[in-house]
C-alpha cells in the first residue's frame, strides 16, 4: 500500500513538473516582453525605448530573432518544473485521507501552496527579482545578469548572502498558501460536481 502511495506521488509530481515546464515554454515571451516594457522606465532618455508590448516583441526577433524572447528564462525553467511538482505533490500526500469536503481542499491548499513558496517560489522570484534589476538600465556597474544562471547565482549569494535567496519568505508563503486553497478548492468542486473525482484520482 505504502509503494501504491508512493507512485502515485511520484507519478503526480512528475506529471505537475512536466505541465510546469510547458507553461513557462509557451507564456515566457510574454514575460519578457512586459518585463523590458517595465524596465525601460529606468532608461530614460536613451532612446531604446518601446512604444509597447507589440513593438517591443518586433523589434526582439527582429533584432535577437525567436531565441530573443527567451533572454533570460533560465531561472524561470529551473524551478518552473520542481515548483508544479512540489504543489501537485504536496496536495495529493496532504488530501490522500482527508474527507472529501471543500474545508479540507482549502486546508490542503493552504499547505501546498506553503510548501512550494518555501522551497521553489521565494528562491525563485528573489533570484529572478535581482537578475532583472541587475539588467536594468539604471544600474551602470553589471554583477550577475551577464553571467551564465548557475554563476549568476552563486554570485548573488556572495553578494548578498545565502538568506537573501529567502527575502520575502513571509508574504510569499502567505500569498501561495491563499492562491492555491482557492485553486484547489475550485478544481475538486468542480470534479466532484461533475461527478468525475474517483475518476481524475
Amino acid at each position: 500500500m505504502a509503494n501504491k502511495q508512493q507512485k502515485s506521488l511520484t507519478k503526480v509530481g512528475l506529471a505537475g513538473g512536466i505541465a510546469g515546464s510547458m507553461e513557462i515554454a509557451v507564456t515566457y515571451p510574454l514575460e519578457y516582453v512586459k518585463t523590458n516594457v517595465q524596465l525601460q522606465h529606468g532608461a530614460a532618455g536613451t532612446g531604446s525605448g518601446y512604444n509597447g508590448a507589440i513593438h517591443c516583441f518586433r523589434q526582439t526577433i527582429k533584432t535577437n530573432g525567436l531565441r530573443g524572447l527567451y533572454s533570460g528564462c533560465a531561472p524561470w525553467f529551473a524551478f518552473a518544473g520542481p515548483r508544479s511538482a512540489v504543489r501537485f505533490a504536496a496536495f495529493e500526500f496532504l488530501s490522500k485521507d482527508a474527507p472529501r469536503t471543500s474545508g479540507w481542499d482549502f486546508l490542503c491548499g493552504l499547505g501546498a501552496g506553503a510548501c512550494e513558496a518555501a522551497l521553489c517560489q521565494t528562491p525563485n522570484q528573489s533570484i529572478q527579482i535581482k537578475l532583472l534589476h541587475d539588467a536594468s538600465p539604471a544600474v551602470v556597474e553589471k554583477r550577475y545578469s551577464h553571467l551564465p544562471f548557475f554563476r549568476a547565482c552563486a554570485a548573488i549569494g556572495r553578494h548578498h548572502g545565502i538568506l537573501s535567496f529567502y527575502d520575502g519568505l513571509a508574504p510569499a508563503v502567505a500569498k501561495g498558501a491563499l492562491t492555491n486553497c482557492v485553486r484547489f478548492v475550485g478544481y475538486k468542486g468542480i470534479l466532484r460536481a461533475s461527478g468525475r473525482e474517483e475518476n481524475a484520482s
